[in-house]
């Protein structure tokens, strides 16, 4: 065979499929355990090894089909090893069909906490926990690239972030990206050892139809986690249930903050002395399920409440069902209507309720200006800006880039989804009063 390529002092040829570098380069396509403990991994396609160049990857081996491939690609390529390789051989070791004829190899990153580096003084992270699927994976990344993130944190992450799958699913986003992988654990230590204790919920597009008191108590157990067992809320029932709970059930009428999501995961908590939670107020049907967990938090840490003037949605509801007890299981299957009857109200650990609702630290206005929205998450997001400037300056002027007119077509179609808002809602059987 007779190479169209200039000779370089590196250049080598291979056909044979039993070569022990192509063997090799399909343990390290096949085998996470191949390529932590070789800390290489194989990247396919013209545009991939670019970007992989572009984000300062080191490249070690470039492998070449001479009659897919230009001359000027390869010629870029002059201090590493070059092997051109058959189109058998390539077609053994390629995971995809379509990458050009051109095969990298190239040594993995460092993806500790202690190599993460702001680009930013006010960062924007990502941090995925648990994800499985390299497909997952993949859009998270093209997601976070397209939105300009300074870093992807991978939380005890179930798949090697060089996984072939990975690489093809993320277009080449895995070398534009900042990536961190680490437990949870770590993660949560680390945040905690960089003084971040401050947390913003921005919850203005909050549009639900209410909240369970069960899933709320676990939210907030995040945001602190030094408050375990202490009381996170009171029930008060009405006149003919509260007694029958004093008498029989005390324990019950208590919610406290719990340690576990369930049996066997134990929350990650941030244990914040500060929250900072943007709102719309009574404008969104989410406002009641916010309210209990603003409540329920204020004798605790700092809740400061971002936004317009809260409605007051103080009650929960139960469920009540076709049944001879009015449970779910019993009920009658021909009847596709239950009652949502309110029956209690909630107070904070002090016995502080909040039927007037909560008046706004800082006041933005109720409705935003469609032509300046800016990016979620990003300082172009006026309201945001607005939020950071007051958490570094305690500055609580008006957001002067509010136009409500502007907004009022979204305002009214929200408006019109309240109807079917139920408040916040307790998984709790109806006592027997009778």
């Amino acid at each position: 065979m007779i190479s169209k390529f200039p000779t370089f002092a590196l250049m080598k040829q291979i056909h044979s499929l039993q070569n022990i570098q192509i063997k090799n380069i399909l343990k390290l396509q096949e085998k996470s355990r191949e390529r932590r403990k070789q800390g290489l991994f194989v990247i396919e396609g013209k545009r991939e090894i670019e970007l992989a160049i572009k984000g300062n990857y080191c490249i070690t081996s470039l492998l070449f089909v001479s009659h897919k491939v230009s001359s000027e690609f390869i010629t870029q390529f002059k201090e590493i090893e070059l092997i051109e390789i058959s189109q058998e051989v390539y077609q053994k070791i390629a995971y995809r069909e379509s990458t050009e004829g051109v095969i990298a190899i190239a040594e993995s990153k460092n993806t500790d906490l202690e190599s993460l580096q702001f680009k930013n003084k006010k960062p924007l992270l990502l941090v995925i926990e648990g994800i499985e699927k390299p497909g997952n994976i993949g859009a998270m990344l093209r997601t976070a690239d397209a939105a300009n993130i300074d870093a992807i944190i991978l939380a005890d992450a179930k798949t090697d972030i060089y996984n072939p799958n990975v690489i093809r699913s993320s277009v080449g986003c895995i070398f534009t990206n900042q990536l961190i992988v680490a437990s949870s654990e770590q993660i949560i230590r680390f945040f905690k050892n960089q003084n971040i204790n401050q947390l913003i919920l921005d919850l203005r597009y909050n549009i639900g139809s209410g909240g369970y008191v069960e899933n709320i108590k676990k939210i907030a157990a995040m945001i602190t986690g030094q408050f375990t067992d202490n009381i996170f809320l009171k029930e008060e029932w009405n006149v003919k249930a509260q007694p029958w709970f004093l008498a029989n059930q005390p324990d019950s009428l208590l919610t406290k903050f719990p340690s576990k999501l369930n049996s066997t995961t134990t929350i990650n908590s941030l244990n914040l002395t500060d929250v900072y939670i943007v709102l719309n107020g009574s404008n969104f049907t989410g406002s009641s399920t916010v309210e209990l967990l603003i409540n329920s938090l204020k004798p605790y840490i700092n809740v400061h409440i971002i936004g317009t003037q809260t409605s007051g949605n103080n009650t929960g509801s139960i469920t009540l069902y076709n049944s001879e007890d009015y449970n779910f299981l019993l009920r009658n299957e021909t009847h596709t209507t239950a009652l949502q009857p309110e029956v209690l109200r909630f107070f904070n650990k002090d016995d502080q309720t909040y039927e007037n609702g909560f008046t706004a630290n800082l006041s933005i206005c109720p409705n935003e200006d469609i032509l300046n929205l800016g990016v979620l998450g990003e300082i172009t997001d006026p309201i945001l800006n607005n939020v950071l400037n007051y958490i570094s300056t305690g500055n609580n002027g008006a957001n002067s880039n509010c136009n409500p007119n502007n907004f009022e077509f979204i305002y009214n179609s929200i408006n019109a989804q309240r109807e079917v808002d139920k408040g916040v809602f307790i998984k709790q059987d109806l006592p027997n009063t009778n």
